[in-house]
């Protein structure tokens, strides 16, 4: 039964059919936009992940009281998260100069797609 299902999951797609007329051609412009949106995307979900992060260093900082190994911890925790980030947008400036210099019109600015 689980591989009839499978079968069907699998190959029913090949028996659908879009709809019939006039296609558009890929432009340079639409692939410079679908991969700054993607980038974008990711760019907005690595700042919230560095945002957790560095709240989560930031409590067991606060936490560790008179415990050196924790306090060290922490602070280890913490620099990574800021070198995380230099190295998160500077791969964003890199992204963008490259973009920029190939014609397209991207820039990556938070909350903006």
């Amino acid at each position: 039964m689980i591989t009839f299902l499978t079968g069907v999951v699998f190959l029913l797609p090949l028996f659908v059919f879009a709809q019939q007329g006039q296609y558009d051609d890929l432009k340079i412009q639409d692939v410079f936009n679908i991969v700054s949106g993607l980038v974008c995307w990711l760019f907005n979900t690595a700042g919230l992940l560095l945002v957790i992060f560095a709240i989560v260093a930031g409590v067991k900082f606060l936490t560790s009281g008179s415990n050196a190994a924790q306090a060290g911890e922490a602070r280890k925790a913490l620099l990574q998260v800021f070198i995380a980030a230099i190295v998160i947008f500077g791969a964003g400036v890199i992204i963008v100069s490259v973009a920029n210099f190939l014609g397209a019109n991207v820039s990556i600015t938070p909350l903006s797609c």
